[in-house]
């Protein structure tokens, strides 16, 4: 049986996967790596799967985003309110030095099981979909790629950070953002990357929720907004919910219909009104504790056995 780990985008909500996934590696005694055959991920859930793929315990990876998410999210005063109106709403410096002190200097080839991360290239207009993987050379595919790198491009979430400038150790860089652009919940494609990889074997997949929360509006008050309101915090960052919410459902379907039993789904509803980036002590501990749930779980254990 081929097991697959995918987890999904979700900025500060990552602290929900985190905490399962510290749960996962004290029931099998062992690194993530050496039980996943791939591991899958987008944005926060591509940094978690960067740091897993080399080995780094899931207990420091969880420590990063409650203890440091504070760093990466910081409360912005009325002028950085204001700037974010027309510049990314947070300097990537504190998220790259993070990376940094996280991932140091690994690259792709380091990778002790097969990974697949997701984001997008604005330079080329496509999809960038960076893989360790035992066959084939993609654009995306180069060993030489620092895994830091890797983690700041899945995770350049549009309005909130400017994109990632990277590309492989003296290569050629390009312009990548976000990729919960095009599959904030990477099921599907670890899906098939697994069936590329292990060509009639078994597959079971483990997927990793940062948490539902959907707002919805009526017609009435939607129905003249404008650029400014379909990219509004206090609106909720509707066009972008949208775009990472339409496709996620797809995706967690299309991989349920794949696998049917064999595809395990861990998750929770959240709260009206979070934000993705409220990384306030307050919000921290609830989210603790709304992982420490997660963790408990009866899917992990059907997982498990």
């Amino acid at each position: 049986m081929i097991n697959v780990l995918a987890i999904s985008g979700g900025g500060i909500f990552g602290v929900l996967p985190a905490a399962v996934l510290v749960e996962l590696e004290r029931r099998i005694g062992k690194p993530c790596s050496e039980h996943f055959q791939l591991m899958a991920g987008t944005s926060i859930g591509g940094i978690l799967a960067c740091g897993l793929s080399v080995g780094i315990p899931a207990t420091q990876l969880y420590s990063l985003l409650t203890d440091r998410g504070g760093e990466i999210f910081p409360t912005p005063d009325l002028w950085g309110k204001i700037e974010a109106l027309d510049h990314p709403k947070y300097s990537a410096a504190p998220l790259e030095a993070i990376l940094l002190d996280v991932l140091q200097n690994h690259t792709l080839q380091d990778c002790h099981t097969n990974l697949l991360v997701t984001a997008y290239s604005m330079t080329r207009g496509e999809e960038a979909l960076f893989k360790c993987r035992r066959f084939g050379k993609g654009a995306f595919d180069d060993p030489n790629y620092l895994l830091r790198d890797v983690a700041r491009a899945t995770s350049a979430a549009p309005t909130y950070f400017p994109p990632a400038n990277v590309g492989p150790i003296n290569g050629e860089k390009e312009a990548l953002v976000d990729g919960g652009i095009e599959a904030n919940n990477p099921s599907m494609l670890a899906i098939l990357e697994a069936e590329k990889l292990y060509p009639g074997e078994p597959i079971r997949l483990l997927s990793l929720g940062t948490g539902r929360s959907i707002r919805t509006f009526t017609y009435d008050q939607c129905k003249d907004w404008g650029a400014a309101d379909w990219v509004n915090p206090e609106n909720g960052m509707p066009l972008i919910s949208a775009m990472m919410n339409g496709p996620a459902r797809i995706a967690r379907y299309s991989a349920a219909y794949r696998l049917g039993r064999e595809f395990y789904e861990i998750d929770t509803d959240l709260p009206r009104g979070g934000a993705m980036d409220d990384a306030s002590p307050e919000n921290i501990a609830t989210l603790k504790a709304e992982g420490a749930v997660m963790a408990q779980s009866p899917v992990l254990a059907a997982f498990l056995s």
